[in-house]
């Protein structure tokens, strides 16, 4: 094969089954790894039986590998991460066992992913929702075990997925409704429980759903006004009326419906009959028994997890005792809070006193519009941030009418308010569906109260009168920069110089979190939306509900992932672990929005939906002009762009280790500020707003002309590494 080095595309499968071969590939594989250009390697129906071939790993510029039902054993091979460029990936049927490697998060170019028939024997790994490019994932048959992940709600862009023949537990989460592309969900043959998931009635593509032979329960709704074609949810323990139908293939024989007596034992192997499973389960509020081999991890939502299993290698997968420190943030992630409705009750007010009785109304009118308690809350709020009562700042924004809303988030609803002394005030106020919590209040207002930097929004007040929190911040009238990055026509005179003067702000308000904070402050969702810009566009970072200190993260090393699908750091989603690094990667996808124009993450952009693949890609295939907005008509050399991008690519590494530290990003951005110098009487600071942009005189050092921009911008940012050197290490 060593004369073949230009071959880009081996197939040597056998194409019917290992019956009547027209090749036997066996043993070693060596020759294969001298293909240096290949992107096609297909060896399926072939013995290669023993371990993954080592060999295969070193042909880094596979785009698609097939190795089905070759007899491969031994661990599952985490060297598969070296294939970075990966779109179609199929070892189905082999026998592989181990841990599922967190590993295969890191292939963000997987566009079809199918393992079925492994002898994996451990969890099915949350980093899988890093695949947003993935159309197609086959896992059946795995004896994968534990929970769904809430997080293949970010696969998006998802049309088929295989989890049947496994003993999952649990519910399926209500998060996977985000998957409107799915087509096609088969998770028949599991342990799973709860109730029935109404959200796949809604799913707009959705027309195959099977849920059979599992552990569901509780009442079907109608089968109508859907666009199903087929359901499957036979052998399980739903109850009630049976549901009418009107798709083209419904099936729900052997369930509870009716008088519920029904011996589910038989034919759909099951422990319970009807009636000893809503005695013994629903009744009593316990869960179903788990699986042979497996421990029951959490008593909310059923899950169970593998005890001790030997493998042949001798290692060991979860025991019981493992189980708290491995599941944590997973098991965190699916508890289901139910928060029921509060009924107010008026204030009985004394009579004789009308200024209290008017403002005691006043609350009792808020406090019965939102449905909340008369009660306040017990922590302890900082000193010297005000304390806003509701009708203070009900009076501000109009009783919160709708010609003073200006926004609206997981958090609740943005309101712009002026108060008595004629201050200006954005009011943001949650809702009984706030998918921000007290905890999330509280951390921001503890937060901003010691928090104090130009490039940081910064908190007036706060109300937390209960079930009513608000927060009260400084007026930033000109919104959010993914407002003026994305919605239409909002970017066209938002220039370069502009757009590098938001950079500068944002890492600069990261570089003070980070490095003067005391302790340090990690954001963990950098991203547009949380940036705002007031009336001369100077940036502003907002949203600190999820940020922690590192005086957190230093006593609890592990930590849920928090964040946006896109901004997220990989490394923290596979490991866990929350540093600084995790804000630079977040800064470096925003930077890459700033000199593209184009989204994190989107479906419609065909070469790749992840900006940072994406970026890199069209570089290399292109050049910088390749990326650049064409919208912004500034006089800058390419070479400008070039050294900045590099940066955002450098912030974005897949390795945190990689990544600059945010001191070292500003002192690069500051050096490419220089090298677009004003007239020697102006600054920057002097030309805040884009419409002055123009008065700017670019002055190019000679240098800049070198056309080797990437070993330009490592010789900055060697520099900017070499001029901190003696600075206290920020923790990474």
């Amino acid at each position: 094969m060593t004369s073949l080095d230009a071959l880009i595309n081996l197939d040597l499968s056998n194409v019917m089954d290992n019956q009547h071969m027209m090749n036997r590939i066996t043993g070693d594989l060596s020759a294969v790894s001298s293909l240096s250009n290949l992107q096609s390697l297909n060896l399926s129906f072939n013995p290669l039986n023993g371990n993954f071939p080592a060999d295969v790993l070193k042909l880094t510029g596979l785009t698609d590998l097939r190795l089905e039902n070759c007899g491969l054993t031994g661990i599952f091979p985490k060297g598969l991460v070296t294939l970075g460029n990966l779109q179609y990936l199929y070892l189905g049927n082999n026998s592989m066992m181990g841990d599922m490697p967190s590993e295969l998060g890191s292939l963000t170019s997987l566009i079809e992913l199918s393992l079925w028939n492994q002898s994996f024997m451990s969890t099915i790994i949350p980093e899988l929702s890093l695949l947003v490019n993935l159309h197609y994932l086959d896992l059946h048959d795995c004896n994968l075990f534990g929970g769904l992940p809430v997080e293949f709600g970010n696969l998006i862009n998802l049309e088929r997925m295989r989890l049947d023949g496994n003993t999952f537990t649990g519910p399926i989460p209500d998060t996977w409704s985000n998957m409107m592309k799915l087509t096609k969900l088969e998770l028949q043959q599991n342990r799973l429980t709860n109730s029935f998931p109404s959200w796949i009635l809604h799913t707009k593509n959705l027309s195959t759903v099977d849920l059979s032979y599992n552990y569901l329960y509780g009442p079907v709704p109608n089968i109508t006004n859907t666009t199903l074609v087929t359901l499957d949810i036979a052998c399980n323990y739903f109850s009630g009326s049976e549901p009418r139908s009107d798709i083209s293939s419904f099936t729900d024989s052997q369930n509870c419906f009716g008088d519920g007596t029904y011996d589910n034992r038989g034919l759909c192997n099951s422990l319970y009959k009807c009636s000893d499973f809503t005695q013994e389960i629903l009744e009593n509020g316990v869960c179903p028994a788990c699986p042979p081999q497996q421990i029951l991890s959490n008593k909310t939502t059923c899950i169970c997890l593998g005890e001790m299993v030997p493998t042949d290698t001798g290692q060991n997968h979860l025991n019981s005792h493992q189980i708290g420190a491995i599941v944590g943030s997973a098991v965190a992630a699916l508890v289901v809070l139910f928060i029921g409705t509060i009924i107010y009750t008026f204030i009985k007010t004394y009579e004789g006193r009308d200024k209290k009785r008017k403002e005691e109304d006043l609350s009792d009118k808020f406090k019965q519009k939102f449905n909340l308690q008369d009660s306040h809350s017990d922590w302890e709020a900082p000193k010297g941030i005000q304390r806003f009562t509701v009708e203070e700042l009900a009076k501000a924004t109009g009783d919160f009418g709708l010609d003073h809303e200006i926004g609206s988030g997981g958090f609740g609803k943005v309101f712009y308010g002026k108060l008595e002394n004629g201050k200006e005030v954005a009011i943001k106020r949650s809702t009984s569906t706030s998918t921000q919590g007290g905890s999330e209040f509280q951390n921001e207002v503890l937060l901003l109260s010691r928090l104090h930097h130009r490039n940081l929004v910064r908190l007036e007040g706060f109300c937390d009168d209960n079930d009513l929190q608000i927060l009260v911040y400084e007026y930033v009238p000109n919104g959010n920069l993914h407002k003026h990055l994305f919605q239409q026509n909002s970017g066209q005179s938002f220039g370069w110089l502009k757009r590098l003067d938001i950079a500068v702000g944002i890492a600069q308000g990261l570089d003070y979190l980070h490095s003067f904070a005391d302790p340090p402050v990690i954001h963990r969702d950098v991203k547009p939306s949380n940036v705002l810009l007031d009336n001369n566009l100077v940036a502003k970072v907002a949203d600190f509900g999820i940020s922690r200190t590192t005086r957190e993260f230093e006593t609890h090393v592990s930590t849920t992932p928090a964040g946006t699908a896109g901004y997220i750091d990989p490394q923290y989603f596979l490991r866990r672990q929350l540093t600084t690094a995790s804000d630079v990667y977040g800064f470096g996808v925003v930077l890459l929005e700033l000199i593209t124009g184009q989204k994190a993450i989107d479906p419609s952009r065909l070469e790749d939906h992840n900006l940072v693949e994406w970026a890199k890609v069209k570089m290399k295939s292109e050049g910088i002009q390749g990326i650049v907005d064409p919208r912004m008509r500034d006089d800058v050399p390419l070479s400008i762009y070039g050294r900045v991008t590099h940066l955002a690519i450098n912030c974005a590494s897949f390795n945190k280790n990689d990544r600059p530290h945010m001191k070292e990003v500003v002192a690069v951005l500051d050096n490419v500020v220089q090298l677009i110098s004003p007239p020697p009487t102006a600054s920057l600071e002097h030309f805040p707003g884009e419409q002055n942009a123009t008065v700017i005189n670019i002055v190019m050092k000679d240098e800049e002309n070198d056309p080797n921009e990437g070993a330009t911008f490592n010789s900055l940012l060697a520099a900017s590494k070499a001029a901190f050197q003696d600075s206290a290490p920020t923790p990474r």
